[in-house]
């Protein structure tokens, strides 16, 4: 079976990925896209980037469509009680926070990213100790190809 090219959201979540990587504050931590992985490992010190969620919309504009998505750093730093945000999750949250939005626009790729909420993860991810940011992320494709990102400029990713 040939490989399928990644789609917007994943190449999105991988320079998301590779931004936190390259902070240093944040090298003690497991950073990962990795969904199956993180939950299974429970390891110390893991942040998951994923997309719970995206709609999108035809664009008025030159046959393009408007992607909303949800973008979610998951922190997981070992036990806490139940609905409890560690100091290590906080400390770390806050910093991949800044680095995230030091360029809301991802050089170019998106049209915006804002922050929309941070919580404790409820019950049913009780064990993995969580803490999450998410951020509604919006960029364009071309109207047929949801591969490409039609980033500012018109350039493409």
């Amino acid at each position: 079976m040939p490989n399928l090219p990644d789609t917007a959201e994943i190449k999105i979540e991988d320079a998301v990925q590779a931004l936190l990587q390259a902070d240093a504050e944040l090298s003690e931590w497991d950073i990962t896209t990795d969904v199956n992985r993180a939950i299974e490992q429970e390891a110390d010190k893991t942040l998951l980037i994923s997309t719970p969620g995206f709609s999108m919309d035809q664009s008025s504009c030159q046959g393009q469509t408007d992607h909303r998505m949800v973008l979610e750093l998951a922190f997981m730093s070992g036990p806490q009680p139940l609905g409890v945000v560690s100091r290590a999750n906080k400390r770390a949250a806050a910093r991949a926070h800044s680095t995230v939005v030091a360029d809301r626009y991802l050089g170019g790729m998106l049209q915006d990213l804002q922050e929309r909420d941070a919580q404790p993860v409820g019950d049913e991810l009780k064990d993995l100790h969580a803490y999450t940011i998410q951020y509604d992320v919006e960029f364009y494709t071309p109207r047929d190809d949801w591969t490409t990102i039609v980033g500012q400029g018109g350039e493409t990713f």
